[in-house]
């Protein structure tokens, strides 16, 4: 069990140079503590401890409840310190008019006067001169300009100045919900203007627009506000950031849609983002086309757009980075989307046996107009999930017939579906 606390003022003058830290100082008083041990110490108390490498730790004992034999078990309680104090120079300014201050801070620039520095009053500190690890300071002689010749003011700490150069007043850009200011050109980089002329929001977002001709994407900044995703990753995942000018996907052939969805992706991977976004099976791929097309489409000729990507991009004599990353994607792939082709038309082949059972029902229930206008749209065998999924059937009719084919109140559709043992839904182009 510890013994009541003895409190401490320790000179630590004696180690020579100023400590690094209270760590230094606890290394200190650790290493040389075992010298007082036995002895028995009272308010007023004070001695000299040695230190392996010679150095002098001194203590003196402000308070202890009670005279106190020193033990491994003593609690001790350091509560003040005399330290090294610092030698600054004198500060050259005061001393050419015979008085003698402290110049606390040194200009780099001035190398003839060395063993000079600078006090409180003759510095020349610039906005953002105080950083985490130093202080740039300057005299009145080496003040910095703006590349107008004007007296500098800041210091730009954006990631094009990087704290090297200093600007003026004129040049000072400042955000107005932060005190940070910033060159103009800095202050571009960090808080982007959105290409929509009118708006006045800062644009996070660029356009991933790919150009197929160079091989660049559009770049152009946009705001949240006028910002299009096009969600071709999943909802759970942020999709292909589109300007004013390149949101319209409807507007684009298949070609030119198989092309976005890749170059999009290529261009993430090279921004560091391989691990979340990858091309989308078939399924998907099916899915955006359908929505940006408003055309059905089977997995195989999806899959022929997306091989003619790749032959283009061979056809490339200086393909760019993100050409290469393109034919890599589509590359790695190609066999996982060869096996959702096989695996699509084997579920066909179900989907128009089934169909074949759903007209028979149909001649049955005095519905043979339909027999000649409907048709297989898709054959899902897993579409309702769950520990046991259920399949789904999907068909396509003349719109006019939609409603006699799903009867008042769904009775008709429910009735095939339970006749046929599936599911039963019209397609729905988005």
């Amino acid at each position: 069990m510890k013994t009541a606390s003895v409190e401490l003022h320790l000179d630590v003058r004696g180690l020579r140079k100023r400590t690094g830290g209270p760590q230094d100082i606890l290394d200190a008083w650790n290493s040389s503590v075992a010298q007082i041990f036995g002895r028995t110490l009272h308010t007023g108390d004070s001695a000299d401890l040695l230190l392996p490498d010679h150095r002098k730790l001194s203590y003196f004992v402000i308070s202890t409840p009670a005279p106190v034999v020193v033990t491994d078990q003593t609690d001790f309680s350091i509560y003040s310190l005399t330290e090294v104090p610092n030698a600054y120079p004198p500060c050259r300014y005061c001393a050419r008019v015979d008085q003698r201050r402290a110049g606390f801070f040194k200009c780099d620039q001035c190398k003839e006067e060395r063993g000079t520095g600078l006090c409180f009053d003759h510095v020349r500190l610039l906005r953002n001169a105080i950083r985490k690890s130093k202080v740039i300071a300057t005299c009145e002689e080496h003040l910095p300009k703006c590349e107008c010749n004007e007296r500098a003011e800041f210091w730009c700490l954006g990631p094009g100045c990087g704290g090297r150069v200093a600007w003026c007043s004129r040049h000072q850009m400042q955000h107005p919900t932060s005190r940070e200011v910033y060159c103009s050109k800095c202050y571009q980089q960090i808080y982007p203007a959105c290409a929509v002329g009118s708006c006045n929001e800062v644009a996070h977002n660029r356009c991933e627009h790919v150009d197929p001709a160079v091989g660049e994407p559009c770049g152009r900044s946009v705001c949240n506000i006028h910002v299009t995703r096009w969600q071709v990753f999943g909802y759970e995942k942020i999709g292909l950031a589109r300007c004013q000018q390149h949101r319209g996907i409807r507007a684009l052939s298949d070609l030119e849609v198989a092309w976005q969805l890749v170059a999009g992706t290529a261009l993430r991977h090279l921004r560091g983002a391989q691990n979340k976004y990858n091309l989308p099976t078939l399924p998907s791929l099916k899915n955006i086309l359908l929505k940006a097309r408003r055309q059905k489409y089977s997995a195989r000729s999806v899959l022929v757009f997306f091989l003619t990507v790749e032959d283009q991009l061979k056809q490339i004599r200086q393909a760019s980075s993100l050409h290469r990353k393109m034919q890599d994607l589509i590359t790695r792939a190609r066999p996982r989307w060869k096996e959702q082709v096989e695996t699509e038309e084997k579920e066909i082949n179900e989907g128009m046996l089934l169909m074949e059972r759903l007209k028979a029902i149909l001649a049955q229930s005095g519905m043979s107009d339909f027999i000649s206008v409907i048709e297989l749209s898709d054959y899902r065998p897993r579409f309702f999930k769950g520990p046991t999924p259920r399949p789904a059937l999907f068909v396509r009719l003349p719109q006019h017939l939609v409603p006699r084919f799903i009867g008042k109140d769904g009775v008709k559709i429910k009735g095939l579906s339970q006749r046929l043992g599936v599911e039963v839904k019209i397609e729905r182009l988005a």
